[in-house]
């Protein structure tokens, strides 16, 4: 089954100056907020790609050393004729070396309100310090998502790099340098815009400030 994009995964980009290139990584990439000690949930936004997929399972030894957490919960829908991308992911985590971790695997969301909402109803909802698994250029956007519906919640992303392409990473200190890369923030950004303005996502002053001066910078770029 194919999902039918508002926006498309990429977009051509307007020529971007420093100044933009700064705006639109502090919007899309956003900045981590980090309080040590114990979490109590882990939620993993899924991804199709298995080089992706084994990244997020090569940082969660290390996030449930550090963090304890009590419940780890995997979102994604399966892709193509596969596998659901969540249980995927959990084959490569290897549940039963964490005895004490309850695993809870979502296997029908599409997108990332969906994995915040299936994430929700097994019971994310029930918890106030949940840290979140996803790619850097998809940070923003799944924070906003995540505060959107856990207002009170703290949140810590614990994201990684991820492989867009053979030879190419999604970066916050490259990205604009690749033109496949570029388009693919472009349409990350525009998704911020097009969701923060019909309140899908957490949509606060300093994110909103940034995105129309990014527009304002692209009008005077055209006269």
């Amino acid at each position: 089954m194919s999902i039918i994009r508002e926006i498309a995964k990429q977009v051509e980009s307007p020529v971007l100056s420093p100044k933009l290139i700064s705006l639109i990584t502090d919007v899309c990439f956003g900045h981590e907020c980090f309080e040590p000690g114990q979490y109590e949930a882990v939620l993993i936004f899924g991804t199709p790609h298995e080089v992706n997929q084994r990244l997020i399972a090569d940082l969660l030894p290390n996030i449930i050393q550090l963090h304890n957490p009590s419940t780890v919960y995997i979102t994604g829908r399966p892709y193509g004729t596969r596998t659901a991308e969540s249980e995927q992911i959990l084959q490569l985590i290897g549940p039963e070396k964490y005895g004490s971790v309850n695993f809870k695997v979502d296997t029908i969301s599409t997108n990332t309100k969906e994995n915040v909402e299936q994430a929700m109803i097994l019971g994310l909802a029930d918890h106030q310090k949940i840290i979140f698994v996803a790619k850097t250029p998809h940070y923003g956007r799944c924070h906003l998502t995540l505060r959107k519906y856990l207002p009170n919640a703290t949140l810590k992303g614990n994201c990684y790099d991820p492989v867009l392409s053979p030879g190419l990473s999604g970066t916050r200190n490259s990205w604009w340098e690749f033109p496949e890369i570029r388009n693919l923030m472009w349409a990350e950004f525009l998704r911020i815009e097009l969701y923060g303005g019909r309140h899908d996502i957490d949509y606060p002053e300093v994110v909103r400030t940034k995105v129309e001066r990014v527009r304002e910078l692209i009008q005077e770029q055209s006269q």
